[in-house]
């Protein structure tokens, strides 16, 4: 009964791997599209149109843009918005990948 344990086969081959795995997809925060559609206009006004804060929040008032929770827009909800979508879109803008690593096959002939 050499080939045996317990009176199960043991196996002659043995496989062994590493995997990595990076992903910044195993979560994602969701945005509404309105929080979405003010995100990409705030960062429009601050990027291209090189505006300030407190000149954004402005425009936004006046042009009856509301916060996510329904309030007037001041400077720094403008901000807010502005670096958290940076923030957003740095974290979650990253290429994912997986690797093996460290494959081996090993083979008994006892």
């Amino acid at each position: 009964m050499d080939g045996f344990c317990k009176g199960v086969p043991k196996p002659k081959a043995f496989l062994s791997f590493s995997l990595h795995l990076q992903s910044t997809d195993l979560w994602w925060s969701t945005y509404s599209n309105y929080q979405q559609r003010l995100a990409s206009i705030i960062t429009d006004m601050r990027d291209e149109q090189e505006m300030t804060f407190p000149r954004i929040a402005d425009w936004l008032n006046e042009n009856g843009y509301k916060t996510p929770r329904g309030h007037a827009f001041t400077n720094p909800h403008a901000h807010s918005i502005y670096t958290k979508s940076k923030v957003r879109n740095d974290r979650y803008g990253k290429t994912s990948y997986s690797q093996l690593k460290d494959i081996k096959v090993s083979y008994s002939t006892q």
